[in-house]
């Protein structure tokens, strides 16, 4: 209440009450961090299920509203990469292929979203069941890396190579015309390059993922 009073009587700074504009900056942010939680609580539960497929609906429809608002800034470029998650995790893959080329229609896009951008496409890549250009995507972008890109999102980047090398690796064995050794040990030196190079957090989830070639050769 203090601070309120302090705000609103500020005679040297001017008037420091919120406008307009900055209380619909506000309610958009709030909006697009309840969708990205609403995204991250789906991975609570088993793909498919309805818990799982109601939350992402709801997060799909929010980032629908904020990829509407006028105008090609951040937040309605990361509402549409929010869209194409939500969109392919409930396999609507036409729908997340849409989303990704209005996207890619932006003149605007900044070096942090188009890396984004290319991290979701992997990730479609490899739900639609084509790891091999998953792995030559992320590969060409690692080779990319520079400072202007965030470490989490490197990180992000190596942990889905880990996930494509896996998920190749499965594909492979299921064939038997195809030689699937080569993917477990490119998943393996994944591992170890994300050990050197990331914090703890990474190689847990890298080691997770890694479990189900370890467990399917044993």
């Amino acid at each position: 209440p203090q601070n309120s009073r302090q705000l609103q009587r500020s005679p040297r700074r001017g008037d420091a009450r919120l406008t307009d504009d900055d209380v619909r900056k506000l309610l958009n942010q709030i909006e697009i961090t309840t969708a990205r939680t609403l995204l991250q609580q789906s991975g609570c539960y088993k793909p498919g299920s309805p818990d799982n497929i109601h939350l992402l609906s709801q997060a799909r429809d929010l980032f629908a509203s904020l990829a509407r608002l006028a105008g090609d800034s951040e937040l309605t470029q990361l509402s549409r990469l929010g869209q194409i998650e939500c969109h392919r995790r409930l396999r609507d893959f036409a729908a997340a292929q849409n989303q990704r080329e209005l996207l890619e229609q932006s003149q605007s896009l900044s070096p942090r979203i188009r890396w984004m951008l290319v991290n979701e496409l992997a990730e479609l890549k490899i739900d639609q069941n084509s790891p091999g250009q998953a792995v030559e995507l992320l590969r060409r972008q690692l080779q990319t890396a520079n400072r202007d890109i965030d470490a989490n999102l490197i990180a992000q980047t190596e942990l889905i190579l880990v996930r494509a090398y896996v998920a190749a690796w499965k594909a492979a064995a299921r064939s038997t015309s195809a030689e699937h050794e080569p993917w477990r040990k490119a998943a393996i030196a994944q591992l170890k390059k994300i050990e050197r190079t990331q914090p703890q957090y990474w190689v847990r989830r890298a080691e997770i993922l890694l479990s189900s070639i370890e467990s399917t050769s044993t």
